[in-house]
């Protein structure tokens, strides 16, 4: 398992993984991860496994 930061080419597995979590999690649009990545990645960290 690696830690890093969101980054923007990590957006679209982002969403497509806060979309299993429906009906109770809902995905934010992608210029809301776009934000989060550009302007707070170092507080939006991501767990990748097996890249």
């Amino acid at each position: 398992m690696k830690i890093e930061a969101l980054s923007i080419p990590r957006i679209g597995e982002v969403i497509d993984l806060m979309g299993t979590g429906a009906p109770f999690v809902a995905p934010r649009t992608w210029s809301d991860y776009w934000a989060y990545a550009t302007l707070f990645s170092a507080t939006c960290p991501l767990a990748i496994i097996d890249e």
